[in-house]
């Protein structure tokens, strides 16, 4: 049928890219001790900016198969990641197109203030506060993921995950309703 040829031309290439991706966080992260796990995801999230607006919706996922292939809660890896891509969004040491909107909207505002004829704004204005800020929040999530989120989540089994096909009891129980 159609939909089966529209799968077989674009969804396996996307099902393979997607393989890939997932190998190539695991082998990254794969030599990283255990305890470094929620900085250096808590880090790569708060960067997410670089990356623009896909960022929430790609490094969560990404954090969370990061924190299941060492064995910690996945829920941990993605609930950490979005909070760290959502509040440490401005902030980072790389520059980021936020920073480029930024100055745009500030060099406007600067040229309705009469003291601010012939001032001119950068991209890097706001540099500083960012580059610290991208420093100390990573610090600060990656403590708040390891000591107060993952302890809250209980401990990680793999194997409380349901075979397809098998439905688990609490679905059962809402269809007989």
């Amino acid at each position: 049928t159609e939909g089966e040829t529209t799968f077989k031309t674009t969804g396996k290439p996307i099902v393979s890219a997607m393989r890939t991706a997932c190998s190539a966080v695991r082998a990254t992260f794969a030599r990283a001790p255990r305890w470094l796990l929620p900085y250096a995801v808590a880090f790569v999230a708060c960067q997410g900016h670089v990356m623009s607006d896909p960022s929430i919706i790609v490094i969560p996922p990404l954090a969370a198969l990061v924190f299941q292939s060492a064995g910690r809660h996945p829920m941990a890896g993605l609930l950490g990641a979005f909070a760290c891509v959502n509040g440490g969004y401005a902030s980072g040491i790389l520059l980021g197109s936020l920073d480029a909107l930024l100055q745009g909207i500030t060099q406007k505002v600067v040229t309705i203030v009469p003291q601010g004829a012939g001032v001119t704004t950068s991209i890097a204005m706001n540099y500083y506060f960012s580059a610290v800020s991208g420093l100390i929040l990573p610090i600060v999530g990656g403590f708040l993921i390891d000591r107060v989120l993952e302890p809250r989540l209980g401990p990680w089994r793999q194997d409380t995950t349901v075979a397809p096909g098998a439905a688990s009891s609490a679905t059962k129980d809402a269809s007989q309703r």
